[in-house]
């Protein structure tokens, strides 16, 4: 072999790093994501969605975008929404939201298939560009699975702050944000 004449066909010392580096960064990943998860039974600690499994795929659901946070013993997922456009404007007077163990009006599902507990301490919903963040105007906790309080609905006051004031059909997008840091993004269209 020569040595200043390149070879055909093989690898460069760029490809073969290249390709070290990523097998490594994906047996760490790995190993923290394991580590994270505890002894969760299923392979990513989420159970499947209440109701048979199926989640809804409505144009106007959150669900159609099923997103959670798994943190340790804590899956916190948004599983359902009823934002009406109607029940938001730019004039709202209102900037909290309560919680209950039932819908009411606009509100936001949250379910936990954790063991873990989470208390909530602000929804951000964001449309047209513009992010309106509410407050619970009192504390606001989602239990763990199996606990009468694993399912929690965000209830808002018809007379929510939004501005600008969204329309029927706008999309828009969220973060729900817990105690401990966690942060849930959903998304969905004004009903």
């Amino acid at each position: 072999m020569a040595w200043g004449k390149p070879r055909r066909g093989g690898a460069s010392g760029a490809v073969v790093m290249t390709t070290l580096v990523m097998v490594v960064a994906a047996a760490v990943s790995g190993v923290i994501i394991y580590h994270n998860l505890g002894n969760a039974s299923s392979s990513i600690g989420i159970d499947p969605p209440p109701g048979g499994g199926e989640v809804s795929t409505s144009p106007d659901s959150t669900s159609a975008n099923y997103t959670a946070a798994v943190a340790g013993q804590l899956a916190v997922a948004v599983r359902d929404a009823a934002l009406p456009a109607s029940g938001f404007n730019a004039t709202g007077v209102t900037s909290t939201f309560t919680c209950a163990a039932s819908p009411s009006g606009a509100y936001l599902a949250l379910t936990n298939n954790g063991t873990g507990t989470a208390g909530v301490s602000y929804i951000s919903i964001t449309s047209a560009g513009v992010v309106s963040e509410f407050t619970p105007s009192e504390e606001c906790d989602i239990g763990g699975l199996g606990s009468g309080s694993s399912t929690t609905f965000a209830l808002f006051a018809p007379s929510s702050e939004v501005s600008p004031t969204p329309a029927t059909g706008q999309d828009y997008t969220g973060v729900v944000g817990l105690s401990d840091g966690v942060s849930i993004p959903f998304a969905g269209a004004w009903q």
